[in-house]
């Protein structure tokens, strides 16, 4: 399950363990009370154009020209959500939007900005005021957008003349100007309550060197660091700034801090990434120790011997001499003669079972010249140190860094068994096989650094594939290897009084805040394709309803609620649209494609969907009637917190 939130967040970039992959995510501004929320715009693409229903205004406002056909293909919420965010933006107090347009094939683009105060008709025919032209969208590789904008949206930061390899001039602009701020600059933050701005930019001899500014001063840059790998994440409030830079062992890196006007403290010296994020300087971290270890030593090669013995066939080894009795071909009179016979058949199989051995002998010299991955180790790091929790770390299901609160599972790679080479199929296919043995041979182990570790088999006779934490500390659920819904007790880091909540569950999300929630699944009886999604509430499981498609639907913590699809079809992309609040459910429509939600301005979805030109009517739901907005549309800008289910 994946939790959206449309909030000021960290800026964060993704590691990988074998080359480094630089991928920064910026989440966009929470909405801020401080303006009415009836003023929330309502913003959507039809067809290929990015359009504005303004509010008490029949008639729909043209923000964009043609946007790239590329862009518009996307399928999921998560792809659509990246798609506005590339190409419009809205500041915390929905007052102002920033969007771009008239996309060239060169990806570039003219800024605009619209205030939300001011008469429609006071923009004389254009989408609103221009701020630049022939901006450029940043690398694929850090979510590719055209602009950021201050959370106030006082300023925006944007490139020009940008390129993969050289970056480009970053400018900021104050609505009444531009300044230009540095060159080659590759990636660019904002760090609303120190009023900074950070961003990476290449010297001459292509390092990658981080920088800031103040937003008052711009050009008066300072710089923070040289020869980075990237930034890992900044906090919107204090302006703290996390970067990586590059170690001498493969998969690992240099982590360091650095506060406004304040020199840069190493954290961590090999560190492959964080897990959990980081919160208030205190983090959990994975780190690689070079094996030694090839694809090899993870199969049992239990063909070795009989392959040994397999020798090619030989035509003579399959002939064998018989007496037979046979006819005189010309007088017809019987008689006996030697014969040579041969096997064709036999032949055959002994050929196909060489051949077998003889790709198993090539796939064995492939195994022996790879590299298996490095295993990782889990620490925690607070106040200054690290501490180890584990070796062959496998996967992660909750962790708070603040606390020091983690639940991880972690096996013991000498009990895993070894994939059989009468099973291999290819090499690479053996690292599958060999992960999926190690899934089920790991154990959960629940621990806070501070206190405790706990092996959940050995302790409390469980182990999970999810898990999630009480706001209080005070308990623990999660879904065991055998489908049970649990929860725990937990007694000074400790879990004890094992209870089962539901059977045969296989997906859960428990959500945190004033009105915490546990969600999950469980397969529908007789249909694959569909499971019965349920709520655990004051002690007992409720059904919400059968028929439900996982990870589709949305639960928004301000109204408690609940939108979901039932009979979804893959085919079309459509189900039907169901509200579920206070134990009731009720039907909104049929043959929805999409929905978007905000207490602002209620309830949007598109139906009549066409799943051939990806569009359909957009419709505002409400009062037990729903009116049509526009046609042709692709999908809908959502500013609100909500969590996927």
């Amino acid at each position: 399950m994946q939790i959206v939130r449309q909030r000021r967040g960290l800026i964060l970039i993704v590691i990988g363990i074998v080359a480094a992959v630089i991928a920064a995510v910026w989440l966009i501004g929470r909405p801020s009370p401080a303006k009415s929320v009836e003023e929330t715009p309502v913003v959507f693409v039809r067809d290929s154009q990015l359009m504005l229903k303004p509010e008490k205004e029949q008639s729909l406002t043209e923000l964009s020209g043609l946007l790239p056909q590329k862009d518009l293909n996307a399928a999921e919420s998560w792809e659509k959500t990246n798609f506005m965010n590339k190409f419009f933006r809205l500041n915390e107090q929905r007052d102002k939007m920033f969007f771009v347009t008239e996309v060239s094939e060169d990806n570039e683009a003219t800024l605009y900005y619209r205030d939300m105060a001011k008469n429609p008709s006071s923009w004389k025919g254009k989408p609103g005021v221009e701020l630049a032209s022939g901006i450029t969208a940043t690398s694929p590789m850090l979510n590719q957008t055209f602009f950021k904008i201050s959370g106030d949206g006082e300023t925006v930061l944007y490139l020009k003349d940008a390129s993969e390899k050289n970056g480009g001039t970053l400018y900021m602009n104050n609505l009444r100007e531009e300044i230009a701020v540095d060159e080659r600059v590759a990636a660019y933050y904002y760090a609303d309550e120190p009023d900074l701005i950070y961003y990476t930019a290449y010297d001459e001899n292509n390092r990658l060197n981080l920088k800031t500014a103040k937003r008052s001063k711009p050009t008066e840059n300072k710089e923070i660091a040289a020869d980075v790998l990237g930034v890992h994440s900044i906090d919107p409030d204090t302006g703290e700034i996390h970067y990586l830079k590059m170690t001498t062992i493969d998969g690992n890196h240099e982590l360091y801090s650095a506060l406004p006007n304040k020199s840069p403290v190493k954290l961590v010296s090999d560190i492959g990434f964080t897990v959990g994020g980081i919160k208030h300087g205190s983090f959990f971290y994975l780190t690689y120790t070079p094996s030694n270890l090839k694809l090899s030593d993870i199969v049992d090669d239990d063909l070795a011997e009989a392959d040994r013995a397999l020798l090619e066939p030989k035509r003579e080894d399959y002939t064998a001499v018989e007496r037979r009795k046979l006819n005189n071909y010309w007088t017809g009179k019987p008689y006996e003669a030697d014969v040579e016979v041969f096997d064709q058949a036999g032949f055959d199989a002994a050929n196909e079972k060489y051949k077998e051995k003889k790709e198993r002998d090539g796939m064995r010299r492939e195994l022996q010249a790879t590299d298996y991955e490095p295993l990782s180790s889990l620490y925690y790091f607070n106040q200054g140190k690290s501490v180890k929790l584990a070796d062959n770390y496998e996967a992660l299901l909750y962790a708070d860094a603040e606390s020091g609160t983690i639940i991880y599972r972690s096996a013991d790679y000498a009990s895993v068994p070894k994939v059989p080479m009468s099973e291999a199929t290819f090499a690479n296919g053996v690292i599958a096989q060999y992960k999926g043995n190690v899934v089920k041979a790991a154990a959960t182990y629940i621990s806070n650094a501070h206190i405790t570790h706990f092996k959940m088999g050995e302790e409390a006779g469980a182990s999970f594939t999810q898990a999630a934490l009480s706001e209080d500390g005070d308990k623990v659920y999660g879904i065991e290897k055998d489908r049970s819904l649990v929860a725990f007790d937990l007694e000074e880091g400790k879990p004890v009084r094992r209870e089962v909540l539901d059977k045969d569950v296989f997906l859960m999300q428990r959500i945190a805040g004033d009105k915490p929630r546990l969600f999950y699944y469980k397969q529908s009886e007789g249909n694959a394709n569909y499971s019965v999604l349920y709520e655990y509430a004051d002690g007992a499981s409720r059904q919400i309803s059968d028929n439900v498609s996982y990870n589709k639907n949305k639960y928004y913590p301000e109204t408690d609620s609940v939108y979901y699809f039932t009979d979804y079809d893959s085919a079309t992309r459509t189900g039907t649209l169901n509200h579920y609040q206070g134990g009731k459910s009720v039907k909104i429509a049929e043959d929805v494609n999409e929905f978007y939600y905000n207490e602002s301005s209620g309830l949007y979805y598109i139906g009549n969907y066409d799943r051939k030109r990806g569009t359909g009517d957009l419709m505002r739901a409400g009062g037990g009637k729903s009116e049509q907005v526009a046609d042709r549309v692709r999908f809908m800008y959502e500013g609100a917190d909500y969590n996927l289910l």
